[in-house]
């Protein structure tokens, strides 16, 4: 399970930036102070906070759905190649994702109620790697590995250079902590360890090669 008290931190951080600007913004306008171009760009800020909120309030009801336990029949062997190829493009810069293709993973599906969430899920990780990646010039190449841990898959991402010599052999709760806070990706990122959660998966980073997380999702074989 991930660690709440991280969600929780990330929601406070992400509420208080909009909530202060509404606050200033309010004080100032009820002050007099302002000209006609002041109050325009008062009542400009107050609604792109709101609107801020407003999402910021749709993003915690998404988290809160994906912890109410779901009918087993609701859900789907999808091949674990196909979620990777989805979230690859749905990354928020996917030119600078490279997904290898493991021919021993090739048979492992993941049992999912939505594709699409799942898909996200990853796309999320991808970004907040990606973004290290791309402060280092480098693209961010992803790859699912059969785990050491019989029924397990490990879905690694690594600057491309170094991926194929990885080979994974972390405990079970990964190498070490992911941040969930250093992303600047704020509720994307929690809610998509939510989802990841909601399918038996924990995030990981290694503590041995700079810029390597990873998931470590439960798997089964495909037809």
């Amino acid at each position: 399970m991930m660690k709440w008290e991280a969600a929780f931190r990330v929601m406070a951080h992400e509420l208080r930036s909009p909530a202060g600007v509404i606050g200033g913004y309010a004080r100032m306008l009820m002050s007099g102070r302002l000209d006609e171009n002041g109050r325009d760009e008062a009542l400009r800020q107050l609604e792109r906070a709101a609107g801020r909120l407003g999402d910021l309030a749709q993003q915690s009801s998404d988290v809160a759905a994906w912890l109410q336990p779901h009918p087993e029949d609701t859900y789907q062997l999808l091949p674990m190649s196909n979620i990777i190829e989805r979230s690859a493009l749905g990354a928020a810069a996917p030119d600078l994702v490279r997904v290898v293709n493991d021919p021993e993973a090739a048979d492992l599906c993941v049992k999912t109620r939505e594709p699409r969430a799942l898909s996200a899920a990853f796309s999320s990780v991808i970004d907040a790697t990606s973004r290290e990646m791309e402060r280092r010039g480098s693209e961010v190449a992803i790859a699912a590995r059969r785990s050491d841990r019989p029924g397990w898959c490990d879905v690694i991402l690594a600057p491309p250079s170094v991926i194929d010599g990885i080979r994974i052999d972390a405990p079970a709760n990964g190498d070490s902590k992911f941040n969930f806070e250093g992303g600047g990706l704020g509720l994307h990122l929690i809610l998509g360890a939510v989802v990841l959660d909601a399918h038996g998966g924990s995030l990981w980073a290694s503590s041995d090669v700079r810029g390597v997380t990873g998931v470590r999702i439960p798997v089964a074989a495909g037809n």
